[in-house]
């Protein structure tokens, strides 16, 4: 989800031949005690953040997808969401307003439209910035690219999350600051959701890490 990073949640991947090209990819392992798993992350061709990150973990399966199925209560796990409000339905569409809080930027704030789907073996909950912002409460910066999705496969003895993401904050953040961040970021979402998937409380206040 503590967060250090604006860089989400909810939640989010990109395929990788969007980064063929880009030249700013890094890649390494981390993890718990085992160092469970490995992240990727750069600035795609169209200057857009994209990380992804992929967790093999010895929780069982339901109890992953319990903390990702509850969009509303985002701000219960991940460090970095200050507010996860359900605002609306569409179909087979929730529609989730969360305000993200960062040390030293001002706050940042998003409408996403939020859906799961059926995956071989798992599930896959999808997340993207909603056309319609007219929920937002005005107060804080509108995020400028906000999407991505996880995918959830396991059993009751141990789960295979990943997560892609895509995302810029909008507003005047320098994007190389931004980008020193983004691999932190995407490190305490995955931590984040471990330690609540295993039954843990939320693991710090939102807004206790860097930008």
């Amino acid at each position: 989800m503590a967060k250090r990073s604006v860089i989400v949640v909810g939640v989010l991947l990109v395929v990788v031949t969007a980064w063929v090209g880009a030249g700013s990819l890094s890649g390494r392992g981390f993890g718990f005690g085992e160092r469970d798993c490995t992240l990727t992350s750069g600035t795609a061709a169209d200057g857009v953040l994209e990380g992804q990150a992929r967790c093999k973990w010895p929780v069982a399966v339901d109890r992953v997808d319990a903390v990702l199925a509850a969009w509303g209560d985002q701000s219960q796990y991940f460090g970095n969401v200050a507010e996860s409000h359900v605002v609306g339905q569409r179909g087979d569409r929730t529609l989730v307003r969360q305000i993200y809080r960062a040390r030293g930027i001002e706050d940042r704030e998003v409408v996403m439209e939020c859906f799961t789907e059926a995956i071989p073996g798992g599930r896959r909950y999808h997340w993207h910035k909603a056309s319609d912002q007219s929920g937002n409460s005005g107060r804080n910066i509108e995020i400028a690219v906000h999407e991505g999705f996880w995918e959830v496969r396991g059993d009751e003895h141990s789960t295979t999350v990943e997560y892609h993401m895509r995302y810029l904050p909008g507003g005047n953040v320098p994007q190389f600051l931004v980008s020193m961040f983004l691999s932190s970021g995407i490190e305490a979402a995955m931590t984040d959701l471990r330690r609540a998937a295993a039954g843990s409380t939320r693991v710090a206040a939102a807004g206790s890490g860097g930008a």
